[in-house]
């Protein structure tokens, strides 16, 4: 049974915010008119501007994408179902998101998602890293996940055992390591920031503290031995790479998005988006409104062409971080947007995935279809 796609458009018309009260002017994409958006937290349920009403129960995550002369192979993570008997299956469509089926196993991702714990490299498909939950580091595989080993996580030529007695000045506590990303020219060299966690709860009941090892990391051999690569990264920062040029590297620094010609050896602000712009100095917003990235995507064939996905959408840079605009997809809730894509064939090609579907677009954002995620 072939599943329809839902020609329904939504133009991009995002250029000013109204968080708690204010509101915030912004660069318009797509030439729209200006009027104030009003993010919302997050619904069982929203209505498009047709009409039309989504579901969280639609939520897809986009895992993995690509095209070739006879259309876009994606591959997504389905939620399905209600509490509690709400299950996730992976889904592979190969013509664009007609026709959906079901994929076995763990499915690794080759978009640099931030939090997601199966990565592969784009430049070879056998080199995967797992991030294992009990035991908090990467397991890295280079057969295509028919076996593992742990690498010595050696930083900065202190064991992983003594750094973490060292940070946090006595025993009992572990090595928490972060993959920010993979490069795209060279499996071995990844990115990474790290944590010193307590292995477990004291025995009078409370918590221990957790203590941030400061900067970004690299390494050049899969993870074996590590070395600070910056402190002017955020600890949190999950990294983007040009597909043209590797040492064109974006991330999120303390005071905003920034930039690397070098590989990321030094780093300059990128533009403001509006809403780290307009925040005044003093006021500490709540978690929930603070701009947090997801992912950096890179035009395949432009670095000057830049996406970046956070707790509040999809934000698009056409001067490679200068200026910047919000793309919309019909609705503005807070922390609904979860991964975007571009296909390496048409840099007009977007493939985006939220709480509320998958979304298409063929004129870099401008304009979106929802797709309709089911299998056959």
């Amino acid at each position: 049974m072939r599943q329809s796609v839902l020609h329904t458009s939504f133009n991009s018309v995002l250029c000013a915010f109204a968080l708690m009260g204010s509101t915030i002017d912004s660069r318009f994409c797509c030439g729209e008119t200006r009027r104030p958006v009003v993010y919302q937290s997050e619904s069982s349920s929203i209505r498009l501007a047709d009409g039309t009403t989504l579901h969280a129960t639609d939520s897809v995550e986009l895992v993995d994408f690509d095209s070739n002369s006879t259309g876009s192979s994606m591959i997504v993570l389905l939620d399905e179902g209600r509490p509690p008997e709400r299950s996730s299956v992976f889904l592979r469509s190969h013509d664009d998101g007609h026709t959906w089926n079901h994929l076995a196993g763990e499915i690794p991702s080759r978009l640099g998602l931030k939090g997601y714990p199966l990565s592969r490299s784009v430049s070879d498909a056998d080199v995967l890293y797992l991030q294992v939950e009990g035991l908090l580091l990467y397991l890295r595989s280079r057969d295509g996940g028919k076996s593992w080993d742990l690498p010595a996580y050696r930083v900065d030529g202190a064991s992983r055992d003594d750094l973490a007695r060292r940070i946090a000045g006595r025993p009992g506590y572990r090595l928490w390591a972060e993959l920010a990303g993979i490069s795209p020219n060279d499996p071995n060299v990844i990115y990474g920031t790290f944590s010193v966690v307590p292995w477990a709860a004291p025995l009078g009941g409370g918590l221990l503290p957790v203590y941030a090892v400061p900067g970004m990391y690299s390494s050049q051999n899969g993870g074996e031995t590590w070395t600070k690569l910056t402190d002017d990264l955020k600890d949190s920062s999950v990294l983007g790479f040009s597909p043209r040029n590797p040492r064109i590297l974006f991330g999120e620094g303390p005071g905003g998005l920034v930039r690397s010609q070098d590989g990321g050896k030094t780093w300059v602000p990128l533009g403001k988006i509006p809403l780290e712009a307009d925040q005044p100095s003093n006021v500490n917003p709540p978690p929930r409104l603070r701009f947090e990235v997801k992912q950096f995507v890179i035009g395949p064939s432009d670095e000057q062409s830049v996406f970046v996905v956070s707790n509040l959408g999809v934000h698009r840079s056409a001067d490679g971080g200068k200026t910047w605009c919000l793309l919309n997809l019909g609705f503005h809730l807070i922390d609904s947007v979860n991964a975007l894509a571009i296909s390496p064939r048409d840099p007009n090609f977007l493939v985006v995935s939220t709480k509320y579907g998958l979304f298409l677009s063929r004129d870099k954002g401008c304009s979106f279809n929802r797709i309709v995620v089911k299998a056959i």
